[in-house]
């Protein structure tokens, strides 16, 4: 399913014949079928046989067996299979290797990395969310950032959408995935026994029953000192490839998942001294400290900065963002006029969105839509313009328009929430869901909503518990309808509607 549209054929090699069975009998109920993609050859075998049957080269291998002590899988992770699999490659071509960190303790981790390292030379380790590494390995340096930046961001800016699905919008994202680099790949594995098919370490170690598997938090930590970002790398932080990167963007991706993974924020905090532009490190100190539930010095700090540096939208927008209640209210004095005056015309039009859509002005929000639309990925106020380009689909009343913008800000919100989820995303798309009659994506949206309710912890009494409260009511009514019980899975709406009324126990 994530293979790009560049790749002319894709061999699926899978063991067991009810998976291809279970993926068939499902299709129906998928957005994206990947066994209907014409590119697709689906091998009943195992890796190490089909590999050992075939003559062809490829341009990349993956590697995504299951759990790597069971039977059929754990013989995929030797050194033995991936001197198989690089004698399979093209010239150029990439092995990737998938794990989940609870599978590995640092030694394990180690190991695996010296073993690909001693087959192929060269690896990379990317993390694309807290629990997951991905591994790229090669027998050539790997430059993909680099490459990516020199090719002005081909394949990513031709096929936009794809890429998007999963979270790829733009070079920084790679590069805040990027855990280790080369250099520091090989500092990880130094001294590291190898994993091969007469000391598979993988199959017997059993980390994760014996609860020694890492931690989101603690892989974090144990990757660090190996990390690109917190090292301050030349190769991302000098040149002109530094000069390529929004820096602040990578520091608001990384933020997001603290919640999950509190070692993102001392990535940040040890990213900042290598950062040269002084605008953007004042920018990530003030979030660090917001981070930490200092808000006022947070902004006071931007204050500081903004003033040393007026003609800056960075910090110009950031400063801006602790007024929306203001703007959104009309309640502009004479010097947050000014400021919003000299931020670009996307930006402006995200602050007076705010101000329509508090005010109900629907067709204005709609007329703003093309300079909202105009916002570049990285841009601070980029998804805060997303948000309003949705808002406004969602509720439009008119019959022939309705269901179809309705989709549109499914499809708006869904590139979205990959990248950075939230409630206001979640509530957007559960009210377009309705609006486009969708039900699946409607009982989703609402176990999101509930999910975020309480992401950062129970509601304060007062105000923000009783919207909270009130939230919750609605979509109690919305799946108590009898059409919606013989459109979804019934036992997937009951199990939403049991988070809801625990929800709900929580908040009385």
């Amino acid at each position: 399913e994530g293979v790009p549209p560049t790749m002319q054929r894709i061999d699926v090699i899978e063991l067991e014949p009810k998976v291809i069975a279970a993926n068939e009998a499902t299709r129906a109920r998928r957005k994206f079928d990947p066994l209907g993609d014409p590119r697709v050859r689906v091998v009943t075998n195992d890796a190490r046989g089909a590999l050992s049957l075939t003559s062809r080269r490829y341009g990349a291998i993956v590697s995504q067996p299951s759990h790597p002590w069971t039977a059929g899988a754990s013989h995929l992770y030797t050194r033995e299979f991936m001197a198989l699999a690089s004698s399979r490659l093209a010239d150029g071509g990439v092995f990737v290797q998938w794990m989940n960190v609870a599978f590995l303790d640092e030694a394990l981790l180690r190991s695996l990395t010296a073993t690909l390292l001693d087959v192929f030379g060269h690896v990379r380790i990317y993390r694309p969310d807290p629990s997951t590494l991905v591994f790229l390995a090669a027998r050539q340096p790997l430059l993909t950032e680099q490459r990516l930046a020199a090719r002005g961001g081909a394949p990513l800016s031709v096929y936009p959408a794809h890429f998007g699905r999963f979270g790829i919008n733009a070079l920084e994202d790679l590069v805040t995935a990027l855990a280790v680099d080369e250099d520091g790949a090989r500092a990880l594995a130094a001294g590291a026994p190898l994993i091969t098919d007469d000391g598979n370490r993988m199959a017997t170690s059993s980390v994760l029953e014996l609860g020694r598997g890492l931690s989101a938090d603690a892989a974090g930590r144990v990757l660090a000192p190996y990390d690109p970002l917190q090292r301050g790398a030349p190769w991302i932080f000098q040149g002109d490839f530094a000069r390529q990167l929004d820096f602040a963007y990578i520091g608001r991706r990384q933020m997001f998942f603290r919640l999950i993974d509190p070692s993102g924020v001392d990535r940040i905090r040890r990213m900042v001294p290598h950062v040269e532009d002084p605008a953007v490190a004042r920018f990530l100190q003030a979030m660090l400290i917001a981070s930490a539930g200092d808000g006022a010095r947070a902004r006071q700090l931007t204050l500081e900065a903004s003033a040393a540096d007026p003609g800056n939208a960075l910090l110009g927008f950031a400063y801006l963002q602790g007024a929306i209640g203001q703007i959104a209210r009309g309640e502009l004095d004479e010097d947050l006029r000014a400021r919003v005056a000299r931020l670009p015309a996307a930006a402006q039009a995200t602050l007076q969105g705010a101000r329509l859509l508090t005010e109900g002005r629907l067709q204005e929000l709609a007329a703003l839509d093309g300079l909202l639309a105009s916002a570049r990925w990285t841009d601070p106020w980029h998804l805060d313009a997303v948000l309003l380009r949705a808002e406004w689909r969602s509720r439009v009343a008119t019959p022939e328009l309705r269901g179809r913008l309705a989709d549109q800000a499914i499809s708006l919100v869904d590139r979205a929430v990959v990248v950075q989820p939230s409630l206001p995303m979640f509530a957007v798309r559960a009210r377009a869901a309705l609006a486009a009659d969708r039900p699946d994506v409607l009982l989703e949206s609402v176990a999101s909503v509930v999910q975020w309710t309480f992401a950062q912890g129970i509601p304060p009494a007062g105000p923000p518990r009783e919207r909270a409260l009130r939230s919750l009511e609605d979509l109690r009514r919305i799946l108590a309808t009898t059409t919606l019980e013989q459109r979804v899975d019934a036992t997937r709406l009951a199990e939403v509607r049991g988070r809801i009324a625990e929800a709900m126990g929580r908040l009385q």
